[in-house]
């Protein structure tokens, strides 16, 4: 027959069953054999209560007849010390008849009996030997027969009295023995009846156990056959995987590694299982070489999904330095309690490569859409130098001659200037150091006030007090650079552009302080559906004269500083056009490492900072 598989709860009860079963059975076997030894001990208390009845008449009635041997002695002798003894013992003879009274207490029948006994006896008592004449022997005769009869009826109610109770005796003494007999009797049917209904209990639920074990034997093979099975497929699968792969236990030591984690950090697995992650998994800050924090350590502190920060370092066994791009995962047991974590690594030095050509081609692209600008602007002072060229040479006037050079001299400084200016904004500096960002944001407006004024665009800058910042002042040029020309390019006409720069206390994940740089304008704005690709490269919409590199750079260079920014923009309405929040931290290495370092924020009236 099919049996439905048994729950732990089921089995366990069946466990308790087939305990408590023959406990329960022989505790109701305990109950009766109880119960029927208290019946039959009162039973024999009550054939012992006759016994001393009966021990107690025997007794009162050697004591009468040996008082009334005391009394012939004295009818005989006529002796005084026979006379005193049969006084005597007259108490002694009252006192067991109370104590009689008190063992019949209970049967009004022998009560009364003892009573007549007591009062026959008393009538024999009563006749005094002293009125019988000395030598009168007619009297002697007369006294004597009236004893005889007095002690007869004494004697038959004695015997009358112990008739009753040697019956009630035997009674007593039967119930006894029916008790035993059926107590015995009782007791073996009812012990063969629990007997048997143990073995039938017993045996159904040792068959339910028996059965239940086996399934739970079953259930346990083909749970470990099928864990073994999932083990090997994902240690198969984490050995193929691409990506490097570390396993920790709960304290961080290692427990696992596939071969890109060998090939990576140029540990073999075998050497490394059991050591400390931070021995073999050391990780630096590109920029300032300085020690990131341990991912593994970090997940065991907060509890959750943490990333490496950008530009992060990974050294390796022969300490050559290979960037990297990471996340750890904590791995938890059923009762969501951390017993391990995962690290997940792999090698971008190609992307790196990558990024940092687009960045070279994205500032030639800037260097081309800038050109006429600049020719432009070196056009104008060339002009007016031909000029004054022109006239000084048809002036013979000495002091007109030294007026028209001075004024070439200023032409020239001015191309002097913008030469200066242009080859500042596109060197390639890594240079890093400490450096004012009102200066910066000063250049960067004035490279681009010109082509500002010419579109009718003011610019506003507001910045309550200088502040510095440690970083590439070129690099944070750049990003501004391309924020203006994004605004320029989103007002063909007349607008505002806002620059507003102040301190904060502490940076978007709280810990570090810093400055933040908001950029905004009321141009065009950017389309809802574009806000989240604004960031991806090659994405443009402006056709064939982008490179669709600007914010892209932007973004990296803002986290190549530990920084981030966010966007805000709409396209209609009040608060029309774009927002820029850029943060940047004032001490190196105490950036954010949460990816992306980018948000797109929600057009909001109650944003801080400046408004479009």
């Amino acid at each position: 027959m099919f049996e439905a598989p048994m729950d732990s709860a089921t089995f366990r009860r069946h466990l308790l069953r087939l305990c408590w079963v023959p406990v329960l059975a022989l505790f109701l076997l305990c109950l009766l054999l109880g119960y029927e030894l208290d019946r039959i001990t009162m039973a024999a208390q009550w054939v012992d209560h006759s016994d001393r009845v009966i021990a107690q008449m025997n007794q009162v009635s050697r004591a009468i007849a040996d008082r009334q041997s005391v009394l012939r002695a004295y009818l005989l002798t006529q002796q005084p010390h026979y006379l005193h003894a049969y006084i005597r013992d007259q108490a002694a003879i009252r006192a067991g008849f109370d104590d009689l009274r008190q063992l019949v207490a209970d049967n009004r029948e022998q009560i009364a009996a003892v009573d007549q006994w007591s009062r026959d006896y008393q009538a024999w008592s009563d006749l005094d030997p002293r009125s019988v004449a000395q030598d009168d022997r007619s009297s002697l005769l007369a006294y004597l027969q009236s004893q005889k009869i007095a002690m007869h009826q004494a004697l038959q109610d004695r015997e009358t009295m112990m008739r009753r109770e040697l019956e009630l005796r035997e009674r007593r003494t039967v119930v006894l023995e029916r008790l035993d007999w059926m107590s015995v009797l009782a007791f073996f049917i009812l012990a063969i009846g629990v007997g048997a209904l143990i073995v039938w209990r017993t045996t159904r639920t040792f068959h339910l156990v028996h059965t239940g074990y086996d399934q739970r034997v079953n259930e346990a093979k083909s749970l470990y056959e099928e864990t073994l099975a999932r083990r090997q497929w994902l240690d198969t699968t984490l050995r193929s995987i691409g990506d490097a792969v570390i396993a920790c236990d709960a304290e961080g030591r290692i427990a696992f590694m596939n071969p890109v984690a060998e090939q990576l950090t140029g540990w073999n697995e075998a050497e490394a299982r059991g050591l400390d992650l931070s021995a073999i998994f050391r990780i630096v800050n590109e920029n300032t070489q300085l020690a990131v924090e341990n991912p593994v350590e970090k997940v065991r502190r907060q509890g959750t999904i943490v990333g490496l920060a950008n530009h992060t370092l990974l050294i390796r066994k022969d300490g050559a330095q290979i960037p990297i791009d990471d996340s750890a995962a904590p791995i938890r047991n059923s009762d969501s309690n951390l017993i391990g974590v995962v690290l997940v690594f792999r090698d971008i030095t190609a992307k790196k490569e990558t990024e940092r050509a687009l960045l070279r081609a994205e500032k030639l692209a800037s260097a081309g859409r800038l050109s006429a600008s600049i020719a432009h602007e070196i056009n104008n002072p060339l002009e007016a130098l031909m000029n004054l060229l022109y006239l000084t040479r048809h002036m013979d006037n000495l002091t007109e001659v030294h007026e028209y050079l001075a004024q070439a001299e200023s032409q020239l400084r001015r191309i002097s200037h913008i030469a200066r200016q242009s080859l500042g904004f596109y060197r390639d500096s890594t240079v890093r150091s400490t450096f004012s960002m009102r200066g910066v944001i000063g250049q960067a407006v004035e490279f681009y006030a010109a082509r500002a004024a010419m579109q009718g665009v003011r610019m506003e800058v507001a910045a309550a007090s200088d502040v510095y910042v440690f970083g590439s002042a070129d690099e944070i040029m750049q990003v501004l650079s391309n924020l203006l020309a994004n605004s320029l390019d989103a007002m063909p006409g007349s607008g505002i552009i806002r620059i507003h720069l102040r301190q904060t206390t502490a940076s978007p994940d709280g810990r570090a302080d810093g400055v933040r740089l908001y950029v905004s304008d009321n141009g065009n704005g950017i389309h809802p559906e574009q806000r989240q690709q604004i960031f991806d490269p090659f994405f443009t919409t402006k056709g064939t004269t982008s490179t669709g590199l600007g914010l892209w750079v932007t973004q990296q260079l803002i986290e190549k500083h530990g920084g981030s920014v966010a966007v805000r923009s709409r396209t209609q309405g009040t608060w029309r056009g774009t927002f820029f929040r850029i943060y940047l931290p004032q001490t190196p290495g105490t950036g954010s490492d949460r990816k992306p370092n980018h948000a797109i924020l929600e057009p909001a009236p109650d944003e801080s900072g400046p408004r479009s």
